[in-house]
């Protein structure tokens, strides 16, 4: 999965934010299902002078992801069905400090924040969606066997 990070591009750094979520495949019920958590931590800052002086910016995020859904079959075959929750109850947003040291503007986002996508994929390795909202996040399925 993949976020590009609004804040980030707003200070002029890397916006892409990467996270992993491995699934494992559940057959307790009539329908195989699959689940899945993982994480996605961004955190980068840039420095520069400019003619009012030293500048830092710095942006960071902290999100648990935890993914449920089923194999599901149609007249184009298998797939998969999912909802994929997003949250961070921790804060997350931007930090700006100037020269002398102490001149730092903070522009946080201190909500606990939730985010259900309903994705289906085709049974296809690297197949990918994509959404928006207060980000863009793209999908994107890897199949492999272990």
């Amino acid at each position: 999965m993949r976020l590009t990070l609004p804040y980030a591009v707003a200070a002029d750094l890397e916006p892409i934010a990467v996270g992993y979520v491995p699934l494992s495949v559940v057959t307790e019920r009539e329908s195989t299902t699959v689940q899945g958590s993982g994480h996605i931590s961004y955190d980068e800052m840039q420095t520069w002078i400019d003619d009012a002086g030293k500048e830092t910016a710095e942006v960071f995020l902290e999100l648990d992801l935890r993914l449920d859904g089923e194999c599901v079959e149609d007249a184009a075959g298998g797939g998969l069905r999912l909802t994929l929750d997003a949250v961070h109850q921790e804060e997350q947003g931007a930090t700006t400090c100037g020269y002398p040291p102490g001149t730092c503007r903070h522009s946080p986002i201190i909500w606990p924040y939730e985010e259900s996508f309903e994705l289906e994929f085709p049974l296809v390795d690297g197949a990918a969606l994509q959404r928006e909202d207060w980000t863009s996040w793209t999908f994107v399925l890897h199949l492999r066997g272990e």
